[in-house]
C-alpha cells in the first residue's frame, strides 16, 4: 500500500480493536502489527469480524442476581396465591424472550406449546379456588403442590439470574409465605365481605399483578 493510500484512510490506519475474544484480539494485533500487506482498514476489519462472530455483549440483567432472587421469591409467593399462575408466567417470560432459560434444562418452559398449557391449568384454578368442594389449600397435597410449583418458577427466574438453587430456595420460602399469609388473608376478606367470592376475585387480581412484576424487565 503507497503512502498515499495509506494517508487516505486518515491519520492512522489501524486503531486497537478488542472484541473480548482472545483469537480475535490476536487477529487484530496481526493485522496491525504485521507486513503492510495485512494492514486493512479499522473498519473493514471489523466487519470481517463480524461476520466471524459478533462482540461479545454483556446481559445488564445478569450484573443484577439480587433482582432475580427477590423476584424468584416474589413468583414464589404467587405460587403460594394460586399455584399454575407462577409457572405460567415464568413460562410466558421465557417464550416471549424476557428470561433466558436456554441454557438450563428448563428450557422446556419457552416451548411454544407450554405457556398456553400453564395458561389453561391458571384459568382453570381461578374457577376451582372458588367452588366449596375445593380443600383448603394448607393441607399437605395443596400445600405441597404450591411448594412445587413456586419451587419450580422460582428455579427458573433463579437459572436467568445465573443461580438456580439461590432461584429454588427463594421460590419455596415465597410459596410457604405465599400459601400460609394468602390463606389468612383470605379469611379475613370473606368475613369481611360477608361471602367468599369478591376475596376469591381480589386474591385472582394480586396473583396476576404480582406474577406481572415478577416476571417482567428487571
Amino acid at each position: 500500500m503507497s503512502a498515499n493510500e495509506r494517508r487516505s484512510f486518515g491519520r492512522e490506519p489501524f486503531e486497537p480493536v478488542g472484541y473480548g475474544n482472545p483469537e480475535e484480539d490476536s487477529f487484530v494485533a496481526r493485522a496491525r502489527d504485521g507486513p503492510p500487506s495485512l494492514r486493512l482498514p479499522v473498519a473493514a476489519l471489523r466487519d470481517r469480524l463480524a461476520l466471524i462472530a459478533p462482540p461479545v455483549r454483556r446481559d445488564p440483567k445478569k450484573d443484577e442476581p439480587m433482582d432475580y432472587i427477590f423476584a424468584a421469591a416474589l413468583i414464589g409467593f404467587v405460587a403460594g396465591l394460586r399455584a399454575m399462575t407462577a409457572p405460567a408466567a415464568v413460562s410466558w417470560a421465557a417464550h416471549l424472550g424476557w428470561i433466558d432459560l436456554s441454557s438450563s434444562w428448563l428450557a422446556f418452559l419457552g416451548y411454544a406449546w407450554v405457556p398456553y398449557v400453564f395458561t389453561a391449568l391458571a384459568l382453570i384454578e381461578f374457577v376451582t379456588d372458588q367452588l366449596p368442594s375445593t380443600p383448603s389449600r394448607t393441607v399437605p397435597p395443596q400445600f405441597g403442590a404450591r411448594v412445587v410449583m413456586g419451587a419450580l418458577s422460582g428455579a427458573a427466574l433463579g437459572a436467568a439470574g445465573g443461580s438456580l438453587i439461590v432461584g429454588l430456595i427463594a421460590g419455596i420460602a415465597g410459596a410457604a409465605a405465599g400459601t400460609l399469609g394468602g390463606a389468612a388473608a383470605r379469611v379475613r376478606l370473606a368475613t369481611a365481605f360477608g361471602r367468599d367470592l369478591p376475596a376469591a376475585l381480589i386474591e385472582d387480581f394480586v396473583a396476576v399483578a404480582l406474577a406481572a412484576v415478577a416476571v417482567g424487565p428487571l
